[in-house]
């Protein structure tokens, strides 16, 4: 998110120059060839003047430390004078300030309000940015609808992030009616002006083959892409391709070495892979502790799946077992519930509430459709009293209510 605000802001920064004409040709100028200092001296006064374009520029490059010290309240009081203007593009930039929190208190609302005045002038960005809104509900009612009319508006611009939005909503099935050729059909609008996130899911869409034949080689393509901007998640994608063998040879030093890439950027699936690889031996010696170290990193940053992992690791220390199903079963892991269910079954704990325990947790698991824990439930019901089955049906409820958190 930091990362493309910075961007979003050097952009805003270039887009003010260009606009401008006469006395600020020679501050573009300095400006492209990154001669902050010189710029900012000659944008001074002329901001000071009320230009409002140059006041924008000004704001901007003191929100991104460009010839002057960094100082995101100065770039906001540059931004509000120019959008007090109507400067759609200062009305904007206030938007992102509100949105991160960057040098006033974040605030939802007022990002709103920003972005609603610049999208009303017809700036894509704004636009954009109240599409999504609309459809996260993020400090607004939700709201489809809404949210396709402004991303509408966005991409006819040529706006990438709103394009691949809406492609979102296509392929979710978000207020239209699901349609995964639609869909791809945005993604690759979004993905053909390099937007990275597009490339991905446009990779993603080839290897699941929703609405289209699956082509594991066209995925790694668009995966390649977006890898190539550092995109994690993309990382891990080729990753698992070559760990599978799809539309590669199977490679599991090439897997290890995608996955290592992502991993280094913190994210936690790429985390999972590196303790499953190292737990299996898969191109690398069997290395319980690594495998250890990578799935308590990743649980770390609340990896269902690092947490049930986690579990056989620990061998006989059945409590440590025990601590990490619970995290992963709260947070709705099948695997985690099982192993719960499985646990009291065996009568870990003693307790006359091992049956009415287990069969709780078999229970939750069988609503997610687990056929295993359907199976077994039977097996339970039979050797539980009838007082016991509506002491566990009363625990499940409770659960559910509880979101699966806090339920033994």
């Amino acid at each position: 998110m930091k990362k493309r605000i910075r961007v979003a802001i050097a952009a805003m920064a270039l887009h003010a120059l260009t606009a401008a004409a006469g006395p600020l040709e020679d501050a573009n100028a300095a400006y492209r060839r990154q001669d902050y200092v010189t710029a900012m001296t000659q944008l001074q006064p002329l901001a000071q003047q009320g230009i409002a374009s140059a006041q924008v520029t000004m704001g901007a490059m003191h929100a991104l430390g460009q010839g002057v010290p960094q100082n995101r309240q100065e770039a906001v009081t540059w931004f509000r004078l120019a959008a007090a203007q109507g400067d759609a593009q200062a009305q904007h930039n206030l938007g992102w300030m509100y949105e991160s929190g960057q040098g006033v208190t974040q605030s939802d609302a007022e990002a709103y309000k920003w972005y609603l005045l610049a999208a009303l002038q017809g700036h894509a960005d704004s636009a954009s940015m109240l599409g999504q809104k609309y459809l996260l509900g993020k400090g607004i009612k939700l709201d489809y609808a809404e949210a396709l009319n402004w991303l509408r508006q966005s991409a006819a611009q040529n706006n990438a992030i709103a394009q691949h939005d809406i492609g979102v909503m296509y392929r979710d099935g978000m207020g239209v009616t699901r349609d995964y050729v639609e869909a791809l059909k945005w993604f690759r609008l979004a993905a053909s002006q390099g937007f990275p996130e597009a490339q991905y899911t446009t990779g993603y869409i080839h290897a699941s083959g929703l609405g289209v034949s699956r082509d594991y080689v066209e995925a790694l393509n668009w995966f390649r892409l977006a890898a190539a901007q550092q995109l994690p998640i993309a990382q891990v994608a080729i990753g698992v391709l070559y760990r599978n063998g799809q539309g590669v040879p199977a490679d599991h030093s090439e897997a290890l070495k995608w996955f290592r890439m992502a991993a280094a950027q913190g994210f936690a699936e790429a985390q999972v892979q590196l303790g499953s690889m190292y737990y299996k031996g898969e191109g690398v010696g069997k290395d319980f502790l690594e495998a250890s170290k990578w799935y308590k990193l990743a649980a770390a940053q609340g990896s269902a799946k690092a947490k049930t992992n986690l579990s056989p690791l620990y061998g006989k220390y059945q409590e440590e077992i025990y601590m990490w199903y619970q995290l992963a079963a709260a947070e709705g892991d099948v695997k985690a519930q099982k192993g719960l269910a499985k646990l009291y079954g065996s009568n870990f704990y003693e307790s006359n509430n091992n049956n009415v325990l287990s069969y709780m947790w078999y229970k939750i698991a069988s609503l997610s459709g687990d056929p295993d824990s359907i199976l077994v439930l039977d097996v339970i019901s039979q050797r539980m009293t009838p007082e016991e089955r509506q002491a566990a049906e009363k625990m499940v409820i409770a659960c559910q209510k509880n979101m699966t958190k806090g339920c033994d």
